[in-house]
């Protein structure tokens, strides 16, 4: 006895020089932060192994998922130690396990990672709580009658550049109940009043159109600007119809920009000037070293700014949705890709897109971008659709005066929607074909129009008119020469240029319906 006791007093003196001290319970900031796997459940086992270890193992079955490639409705194993369970009770310094120890029916929220028993491959997957508080009673519990996990709020998140943006004003929205094919969007789109639908059930923070974020309920002026809607607008009126869940859409765009840079994901490594554009450099006397230190300070800015920004929105719901309830939980559902022009246009960066693989690099990248928005977000089965730019709708359907671009547009195209054929993607990336949504009528009334006004143009030269006697002469060859739908459908249509969709209600909600209905396709296969 005289011994045991020496013992116990020995290394109570001893221990700590030789261990760190004891581990305070860490902030729900830290154990965010820490964490792979957040989710919240009932403790449906929950066992101690005997001996001096204190092991103890819980069988956790899982509510709703804050975080984490883990699936609500299964069942986790979750293994640790706990200091109270130990046979020897000495306040030894260091990580004491895990503190305060759930009860079997306990419903409570845990802070994971994966064991690493894991590493070899086990399938049966374990986790462990980050010590010493990794595993809290909640005092928020599923609502009565409500069964665990079913309604996690729905995060989607929705990039790109201008078009993702969007510059279809509202007065276009008529022209929608012209056609009626898209007459039934038209409906979704109003409320009982007749004004946009404000939805009930769907959230939006976005950033890059205005100078501040933007938030609220979804309804129109999320576009470029506040009279102006983006695909976003009929994407959350769609999957409102598609799930029951509330949803959050997390849109991040800024006009002008291209995946070769500013998108650049980190997978991609640096941008490397072509040997072509080198030569184009030192032929303008321009500073290479200079050039280059620019375009590395420029490539993958907008790309961390949309990882960045969808982090802060996830590490605080309750600010963007005010009836947010952490108990609930919320899933990383999709991401929608936007984007195109800026890398279509760009000849420098792909100097051979007229022939077939010019664009290979852009589909690499996209690649990338796909793997690393998974891997950032620690989602790596989210479903992602990508919008394959469509501007002048199908090349097969190009008038004459399109026919010089019509190789480098389809190059571009099939490039964009390369991705989704990888293997690795197979039922997890889809494509949505821009050029669907195009409306053939507006692109041949704005052709008819356009000569009208050359031949305007030439009268006018060859006849010295004033300013005056111009204006009178073309819209006399307007009259003449356009049937009255024609005039009527341009009017109530266009409100941009046509690499902006011709500002076109009708063309973007078809984009933003389209990306909807593949991401709830692909969320059928998940």
């Amino acid at each position: 006895m005289r011994f045991l006791t020496f013992i116990l007093t020995l290394l109570t003196v001893l221990t700590p020089f030789f261990a760190p001290g004891a581990v305070a319970p860490l902030s729900k900031a830290e154990l965010n932060a820490s964490a792979a796997v957040i989710v919240t459940g009932k403790v449906a086992e929950f066992t101690v192994t005997s001996g001096l270890s204190g092991a103890l193992e819980i069988k956790l079955e899982v509510a709703s998922v804050i975080k984490g490639d883990v699936k609500a409705g299964t069942t986790l194993r979750v293994v640790s130690s706990s200091v109270s369970l130990k046979k020897i009770h000495v306040p030894i310094p260091g990580p004491q396990g895990l503190s305060p120890l759930p009860q079997k029916g306990d419903f409570v929220t845990a802070w994971l990672n994966p064991s690493a028993a894991n590493a070899g491959g086990n399938i049966d997957r374990t986790y462990a709580p980050i010590l010493p508080n990794g595993i809290l009673k909640t005092v928020e519990v599923p609502k009565a009658g409500a069964k665990p996990g079913t309604k996690p709020l729905q995060v989607f998140i929705l990039a790109g550049q201008s078009n993702m943006q969007g510059h279809a004003k509202v007065s276009t929205f008529e022209h929608i109940g012209m056609d009626p094919a898209t007459k039934p969007m038209l409906a979704e789109m109003l409320g009982a009043d007749g004004k946009p639908k404000v939805c009930e059930r769907v959230w939006i923070s976005s950033i890059g159109c205005a100078e501040a974020e933007q938030t609220g309920k979804l309804t129109a002026g999320f576009g470029a600007t506040t009279e102006k809607i983006g695909p976003e607008f009929t994407f959350g009126i769609y999957m409102e119809k598609f799930t029951d869940a509330p949803i959050l859409l997390i849109k991040t765009s800024w006009g002008g920009k291209s995946l070769n840079t500013d998108f650049r994901p980190p997978g991609a490594g640096p941008y490397v000037f072509n040997e072509t554009q080198l030569a184009a450099f030192q032929k303008q006397g321009k500073d290479v070293a200079a050039m280059k230190a620019e375009k590395a300070a420029a490539t993958g800015v907008s790309y961390r700014l949309m990882v960045e920004h969808v982090k802060v929105v996830l590490a605080d719901l309750k600010r963007v949705v005010p009836g947010y309830d952490a108990a609930q939980g919320y899933e990383l559902a999709g991401f929608a890709w936007f984007q195109g022009w800026n890398d279509l246009v760009d000849g420098s960066t792909y100097p051979t897109r007229d022939k077939p693989g010019g664009y290979d690099a852009y589909s690499t990248a996209m690649a990338h971008f796909i793997r690393d928005v998974r891997k950032d977000l620690n989602a790596p089965e989210l479903p992602f659709v990508i919008g394959v730019l469509g501007v002048g709708g199908p090349t097969a359907d190009y008038g004459p005066d399109q026919q010089r671009y019509k190789t480098i547009h389809q190059n571009f195209r099939d490039a964009m929607a390369a991705p989704a054929l990888l293997p690795e993607f197979k039922g997890n990336v889809a494509t949505v074909l821009a050029e669907k949504y195009w409306d053939l009528e507006l692109t041949a009334a704005k052709a008819k129009e356009n000569e009208i006004k050359e031949r305007s143009k030439k009268l006018a030269k060859e006849g010295n008119l004033m300013s005056a006697e111009e204006k009178a002469a073309l819209e006399k060859l307007r009259s003449e020469g356009l049937t009255e739908r024609e005039r009527l459908v341009m009017e109530k249509g266009i409100s941009n240029l046509e690499f902006h969709y011709l500002g076109s209600a009708k063309i973007l909600g078809g984009v933003g319906k389209g990306l909807a209905e593949a991401m709830a396709e692909l969320k059928k296969t998940k």
